[in-house]
């Protein structure tokens, strides 16, 4: 048995017409012996990271925190998605955590390396979510990855891995 993937938040037309994109989505074909998942990846720009919002082109009225926290959170409650994938999240003890189990979700978080252009910004990472009444977490992993090139100071990447049942 293999395991179908269904990935919103990205359309497959656009992205296959896309010439900055130069990988081309390849669809499985979905048998009956496969089950479906479905996945929601986004990055959701720490709060800390805004501020400056001119920064990333954010107009100042959606660069606020309450504003983009509700907009995610209603994003991910519309999909309601079997596994969620959140990067650039903080303020998760206090505001994530708490919520994404309101919908439902049982979450792992890992922080950024505090290395590099990220040594400021503590308490920033990346979450992995599970629906709770649907999978059961055999085991997971956090790993920081060794810089990519020793000679840039800033590379380093966190990644959480979970096993389901």
């Amino acid at each position: 048995a293999g395991i179908y993937i269904t990935l919103y938040g990205s359309d497959e037309k656009d992205l296959n017409e896309n010439p900055l994109f130069d990988q081309k989505l390849i669809l499985c074909t979905r048998t009956q012996k496969m089950e479906e998942v479905s996945v929601n990846c986004y990055n959701i720009l720490a709060d800390k990271f805004l501020f400056s919002s001119s920064l990333y082109g954010v107009e100042k009225q959606y660069s606020t925190f309450e504003y983009r926290s509700k907009k995610v959170l209603s994003e991910l409650e519309y999909y309601s998605t079997d596994f969620l994938c959140l990067q650039e999240v903080d303020n998760y003890e206090k505001f994530y955590k708490k919520e994404l189990e309101k919908l439902n979700y049982s979450t792992l978080f890992i922080e950024k390396a505090r290395k590099g252009r990220y040594f400021f910004f503590s308490g920033v990472g990346s979450v992995l979510g599970y629906k709770q009444n649907l999978y059961e977490l055999l085991d997971s992993e956090k790993i920081i990855y060794d810089n990519l090139d020793e000679n840039i100071d800033n590379t380093r990447i966190e990644g959480l891995f979970g096993l389901f049942k």
